[in-house]
C-alpha cells in the first residue's frame, strides 16, 4: 500500500513538473541549444532607452546618452539600408532631385527602370515592392522626409523630399 501511495505521488509530481514547467523546461531546451550562438531577446533598444533615461541624473549625461542612442539608431539604419535594392535605386533617383511624389506604383516603375539600368537586383511585382517599403518606412525617414498621403483604397502617393541636414 506504502508502495502504491509512493509512486503514485511521484507520478503526480512527474507529471506536475512536466505539464506544469513545460515552459520553463523547453526555456531551458532552447537556452541550451544556442549557448555560443548569441541570444535573441525581446528586450528591445526602446525598452532600453526608457530604462537608463529614467536612471540619469543630470541633464549632461541624459544629452550624451541621447547622441550616443541616436548613433546606435543611425548603426542600424546604415545596416538594414546596406545592399538594399530600394536604397540603392532611391539614391540614384533623388540625387538631381529636392522633391517627388508618385503612387507606389510608380515609383516602382521609375526605380525598377533605374535598377535595371545599374544591374541592381528588383522585386518581382509592384505589390512585393509596397510591401517592401511598409516595411522600411522608417528608415526611408531616417534619409529622406517621406509622407505617404492615401488617395484611395490600395493606393498610397508618397512623398519623398530631400533631408535638410541640421548639425547637434
Amino acid at each position: 500500500m506504502k508502495k502504491s501511495v509512493a509512486l503514485a505521488m511521484a507520478l503526480i509530481y512527474i507529471s506536475l513538473i512536466i505539464a506544469g514547467c513545460g515552459e520553463t523546461v523547453s526555456g531551458i531546451r532552447k537556452d541550451a541549444k544556442r549557448v555560443g550562438k548569441g541570444i535573441k531577446t525581446i528586450f528591445r533598444l526602446a525598452d532600453f532607452y526608457v530604462f537608463v533615461r529614467r536612471q540619469l541624473a543630470d541633464e549632461t549625461e541624459t544629452r550624451r546618452f541621447d547622441k550616443i542612442i541616436k548613433r546606435v539608431i543611425q548603426s542600424q539604419t546604415d545596416y538594414v539600408s546596406e545592399d538594399e535594392p530600394l536604397f540603392e535605386a532611391m539614391n540614384i533617383y533623388m540625387k538631381d532631385r529636392v522633391e517627388e511624389s508618385l503612387t507606389t506604383g510608380e515609383w516602382f516603375q521609375v526605380l525598377k527602370e533605374i535598377a535595371d539600368n545599374n544591374k541592381i537586383a528588383w522585386y518581382k511585382s509592384s505589390r512585393s515592392f509596397g510591401m517592401k517599403v511598409r516595411n522600411l518606412i522608417s528608415e526611408l525617414n531616417s534619409y529622406y522626409d517621406v509622407q505617404e498621403i492615401p488617395i484611395r483604397s490600395n493606393k498610397k502617393l508618397l512623398k519623398i523630399k530631400q533631408k535638410t541636414m541640421v548639425k547637434d
